[in-house]
C-alpha cells in the first residue's frame, strides 16, 4: 500500500473530493426511490388493501354430545336435551304397556316410565345391567327417561364431523341427526318425543 507523505497530502483537492462523495452518494439515493409511476402503483395497492374488508372467520359449531352404551351399540345425545342422569336402582316393571317400556323408577318422588330405545328402535339386544344409569331427557314440556347400559360421558364434537343422512344398522334414520367417525349415533331426541306411540304412552301414564 501506497503511503502519503506531507508533499502528496498537500497536492490533494479534498473538497473536490467530497464535493464527490455527495454527488455520488446523493444518485445511489435516488437509485433507491421509485419513480413516480412506481409510486402510485404502490399507494393503488395499499389503497385496494385498506378498502378490503377483512376475512370473516365464523366460530366453528360445536356439538356438546353425551356418549352412552346400550347393548352393543354406542349412541350420542346433545347434552342441550339432557336433564340429569342417575344410576338404574329400583325398576319396577309396568304391566299393559308397550314392549320398549322397560318400567317405572322413582325419581325423588316423582314416577317416571323409562324406554329402552333399542326396543323402540326395533333393534333386538343382549341386556347388560350391571353399572346401568338412565338418562333424562327434556324439550318441550315433554319429559323422557332412557336406559343406557353404561354412561361414557360428555364430549365436544365439530358439527361438520357428524355425517348427516348416515343410518345405523338397524335403527331409523328420522331417529339419527348423523353419525361419527366411531360410528356413534347422535340421537334426535326432538324427533324421538315426538313419535306418536311416546305421546299416547305419555297421555296415559
Amino acid at each position: 500500500m501506497k503511503e502519503f507523505s506531507g508533499e502528496d497530502t498537500g497536492s490533494i483537492d479534498w473538497r473536490a473530493v467530497h464535493a464527490r462523495l455527495e454527488e455520488a452518494a446523493v444518485r445511489a439515493g435516488q437509485e433507491w426511490l421509485p419513480d413516480q409511476e412506481a409510486r402510485r402503483r404502490i399507494l393503488e395497492k395499499r389503497a385496494r388493501d385498506l378498502a378490503r374488508p377483512p376475512e370473516r372467520r365464523e366460530p366453528e359449531e360445536t356439538l356438546h354430545i353425551l356418549d352412552f352404551l346400550l347393548g352393543e351399540h354406542q349412541y350420542g345425545i346433545d347434552i342441550g336435551y339432557v336433564r340429569e342422569v342417575h344410576p338404574l336402582r329400583d325398576l319396577v316393571p309396568l304391566p299393559c304397556t308397550p314392549p320398549f317400556i322397560a318400567g317405572i323408577m322413582n325419581i325423588r318422588g316423582m314416577l317416571l316410565s323409562l324406554t329402552d330405545l333399542e326396543i323402540f328402535f326395533g333393534i333386538s339386544g343382549e341386556r347388560r345391567r350391571e353399572g346401568a344409569g338412565i338418562i333424562i331427557l327434556s324439550t318441550g314440556g315433554m319429559e323422557l327417561g332412557v336406559l343406557a347400559d353404561r354412561i361414557l360421558g360428555v364430549r365436544m364434537l365439530p358439527r361438520k364431523a357428524l355425517q348427516e343422512g348416515a343410518g345405523s344398522a338397524g335403527i331409523n334414520s328420522a331417529y339419527i341427526k348423523g353419525m361419527t367417525e366411531d360410528r356413534t349415533a347422535v340421537l334426535d331426541v326432538a324427533a324421538i318425543l315426538a313419535d306418536p306411540r311416546l305421546i299416547v304412552n305419555e297421555e296415559a301414564g
